[in-house]
């Protein structure tokens, strides 16, 4: 996967050498070995096996019937690889070991998802997520972690609270970090251990480099608008009068606790339907305007419910008895020979 990432990164195409790479691939390795792949990862930098095996064209030999299931089993699912190749001899332990690792996944005991890692030993990415916050499970998958996996998960183990002193997960731990054995077979240098120990001092992990590149992108552009205080020693935005300096005060004092709930009388809709321009009125004249004091300043959203249109105003192709009855009632007095223009320019 971390090939095709580089081959789409460097614009390569996916053209016949790219597929027949990924057919070598997939068809040179032990179909055990794909199952415990394709059951451990099924996607990673941003492609999965599933949409290689499609777009390879990978095609199987006819008397290979382990692998033909395993890469059905990829690109269908078990359900579907199980209708297709179960009733086939040789297929059984592949299907068996797959349907372990979906028992596993849908399993919700800590003590039998223990038992299931300690028995097919799975690895850590076999672990369903609701499992990585149980201890016993932890204990139980150590073993069957690297040292470089152990190193790299040693700080999510202690913000987890396992590695107290009376811990069986700290017994675990040291019992492995002295095993000379695994300091063999491991590739780990001083290094390594040294980075490790300076991240576990400082309770943090260190940063991957494209974060660490886009963080000193960010820093860098900060720092032109800023410019250091040689007292107290730290950046300080520069302000203009192009980059103004806001400040906003938010709060309140002496509230006046007037508060209506409305609740939806119907089943369909919400408080909206029972909260109109009647109740709110009397909410507003009743116990809210009575109350606040002279200087109160009230802030309204834009609910149709505030508002009643009281009375229609008058456009201009309003007719011309409209405008002069409704001048009238305003106390207005007009000629009776001004037209329609004139009386709505009044």
């Amino acid at each position: 996967m971390l090939f095709t990432k580089f081959a789409w990164d460097f614009k390569s195409g996916s053209g016949q050498g790219w597929c027949k790479s990924i057919r070598a691939w997939y068809n040179s390795k032990d179909p055990m070995w794909l199952a415990k792949e394709f059951t451990r990862v099924k996607a990673r930098c941003g492609r999965s096996h599933s949409v290689l095996l499609q777009k390879s064209h990978i095609k199987v030999a006819p008397g290979d019937v382990v692998r033909d299931a395993v890469i059905k089993y990829a690109i269908f699912g078990l359900k579907r690889a199980k209708q297709l190749m179960e009733n086939i001899e040789g297929t059984s332990d592949v299907f068996d070991y797959i349907q372990r690792v979906e028992d596993l996944k849908h399993c919700e005991d800590p003590t039998a998802a223990s038992a299931m890692i300690i028995q097919n030993k799975f690895s850590l990415d076999h672990v369903p997520t609701h499992f990585l916050t149980s201890q016993e499970v932890w204990d139980a998958i150590l073993p069957q972690m690297s040292l470089n996996d152990i190193l790299h998960n040693l700080h999510r183990l202690h913000n987890m609270g396992f590695l107290t002193s009376d811990s069986t997960t700290t017994t675990i731990l040291i019992s492995l970090l002295e095993n000379k054995d695994m300091i063999k077979r491991s590739n780990l240098n001083p290094l390594n251990v040294y980075i490790t120990i300076c991240s576990y001092k400082k309770k943090s992990v260190p940063m991957k480099f494209e974060k660490l590149k886009v963080a000193v992108e960010k820093t860098a552009r900060r720092r032109t608008k800023q410019k250091l205080d040689s007292k107290t020693g730290l950046w300080e935005w520069t302000i203009t009068k192009c980059h103004t300096k806001e400040v906003k005060y938010w709060g309140f004092e002496k509230c006046v606790q007037r508060i209506v709930n409305v609740k939806s009388g119907t089943k369909s809709g919400d408080y909206r339907d029972d909260m109109n321009y009647v109740n709110y009125e009397l909410w507003s004249n009743t116990p809210l305007l009575p109350n606040l004091s002279s200087n109160s300043v009230i802030v309204l959203d834009n609910a149709t419910y505030y508002n009643k249109w009281s009375e229609s105003a008058l456009t201009s192709n309003s007719r011309k008895a409209e405008m002069q009855v409704w001048l009238k009632d305003k106390g207005i007095d007009v000629a009776p020979d001004l037209l329609r223009p004139q009386l709505h320019i009044n």
